[in-house]
């Protein structure tokens, strides 16, 4: 069996650990003192490759935790580069750790029922 995920589902993810990283994320993961290279591998809008599994992100502006710039938006993008199938719910949801709030879940339920691993 393949360790590889069929899916991916990410709320307000940390997504690299360069430029605009969550500083707390970043220093539990790296240290101090981070080489590039290591920043570059563990930053998984570099990782992106025609084997990454299609994607549901959710993330709002109004997340002052962990900023959308540099975290949902250039996965997203990287997701598109490659042709991965991506839903990006973005706007003006709420505060990071918002939860299950119907400003996203109805369009995430849609996505699984589109993506087939959810019936209505």
């Amino acid at each position: 069996f393949s360790a590889r995920p069929d899916l991916q589902i990410l709320c307000y993810p940390v997504i690299t650990m360069g430029e605009g990283a969550h500083a707390g994320s970043r220093t539990n993961l790296l240290g101090d003192e981070a080489s590039q290279d290591l920043t570059d591998q563990l930053s998984s809008e570099k990782q992106v490759t025609d084997k990454t599994p299609p994607a549901f992100v959710m993330h709002s502006v109004d997340d002052q935790a962990v900023l959308i710039g540099p975290n949902s938006d250039a996965y997203v993008d990287a997701l598109k580069a490659k042709n991965i199938p991506v839903e990006y719910v973005s706007g003006a949801l709420g505060p990071h750790g918002v939860g299950m709030k119907d400003s996203w879940t109805p369009q995430l339920l849609q996505w699984l029922i589109k993506m087939g691993y959810a019936t209505k």
